[in-house]
């Protein structure tokens, strides 16, 4: 319970700060997509020790506080999980996640404004939107596996990356703050997973 609301309190403070945006200088969107490199932590993960490799798409907003700091919505499908390194089970556990992030741009010299590294951190709610298990040849829901998942996660979102022009490069990493297990034991299994994104920026009309 206790990092579960860790994990509000972040997306809430986010959501604050995202509430200064009627001051803000610039407000762009744009689209971004790339790979997920997951695997389970948590003190019961057992032999899940093996990275799950996913897909990442979704959408996001960038709202500018300042020329270096922005507040950065986001709406991503991602694929998540982990494999068994005995006999190669896996679990694909697919993800509506919102992350809610604070951008801050750093100034790089000499160039204009065509590139410009960044840094970030923040908060993000996954809803779960499917889970598979894969076991040899054969493909079956975490449900017909008795496998049980919750259907939220929260974890923290930190990373850094590069803007060239309007293309974006970034990698992070997603730490899960509570178990993803819903059975009786509740055993303690959590998300962690990284991100390499690229993206595109499209301005809003002025």
């Amino acid at each position: 319970m206790g990092v579960s609301r860790i994990g509000i309190s972040t997306l809430v403070l986010c959501a604050a700060i995202s509430s200064v945006a009627p001051a803000q200088k610039t407000i762009d969107f744009g689209v971004m997509a790339g790979g997920t490199f997951s695997k389970f932590g948590g003190a019961d993960k057992g032999d899940f020790t093996k990275t799950k490799i996913g897909v990442t798409a979704g959408l996001f907003a960038t709202l500018g506080i300042s020329p270096q700091l922005a507040v950065q919505p986001e709406v991503l499908f991602a694929q998540k999980g982990g494999k068994n390194e005995v006999d190669d089970v896996a679990f694909k556990i697919s993800y509506l996640e919102i992350p809610v992030l604070l951008k801050l741009r750093i100034p790089a010299g000499g160039n204009g404004s065509l590139i410009s590294p960044h840094v970030y951190g923040g908060g993000a709610l996954g809803i779960k939107a499917g889970c598979d298990v894969t076991s040899g040849s054969s493909t079956t829901t975490c449900d017909a596996f008795n496998a049980e998942v919750k259907s939220t996660d929260f974890s923290l979102v930190f990373g850094a990356g590069v803007d060239v022009g309007r293309a974006i490069i970034d990698a992070r990493f997603d730490l899960g703050l509570s178990t993803i297990d819903k059975s009786l034991l509740e055993q303690e299994v959590k998300n962690r997973s990284f991100y390499l994104l690229a993206g595109w920026t499209f301005r809003a009309p002025r």
